[in-house]
């Protein structure tokens, strides 16, 4: 992951117990890593170019993300696995397991667009959170 120097401050800045960036998957379909709902299929988050401040999402990525050590102490372990998920009849990676965690422990998790626009994904190229946008605007244009 690539991220401003001083991500950890603008993060803390914010005052809530979990918060994070927004960034696209390193695979195609190039995709965004924060959802609005489980499920088959997931709704995706997009920061768009006009995309600011805070928004709460039901699950995202930890490659760049806050969580205060009071919600960690809180939670009973496993807190980080690969799990399963019988509604979906499918293992979940470990961030997907660690949200569906918070959220049933009453803990909202947000994103910082702001912040978003700004981290990368590394891998062949630097991924940013446009290569998603791209990727969906692509796909609808072709269906």
């Amino acid at each position: 992951m690539r991220f401003p120097a001083d991500a950890l401050c603008r993060l803390l800045d914010h005052g809530v117990p979990v918060v994070g960036a927004n960034y696209t998957m390193r695979r195609p379909p190039f995709t965004p890593v924060s959802v609005h709902s489980f499920g088959d299929p997931m709704r995706r988050v997009y920061t768009e170019a006009e995309s600011s401040g805070l928004e709460a999402v039901a699950a995202t990525g930890m490659g760049c993300l806050l969580v205060s050590c009071e919600v960690l102490r809180a939670m009973k372990p496993p807190r980080f696995m690969i799990g399963y998920s019988p509604d979906d009849a499918e293992h979940m990676p470990e961030d997907l397991y660690f949200s569906r965690k918070l959220k049933d422990a009453g803990v909202t998790i947000y994103v910082d667009h702001d912040l978003s626009h700004e981290v990368r994904h590394l891998g062949v190229v630097e991924f940013e959170a446009d290569h998603a946008v791209k990727t969906r605007d692509a796909m609808k244009a072709h269906a």
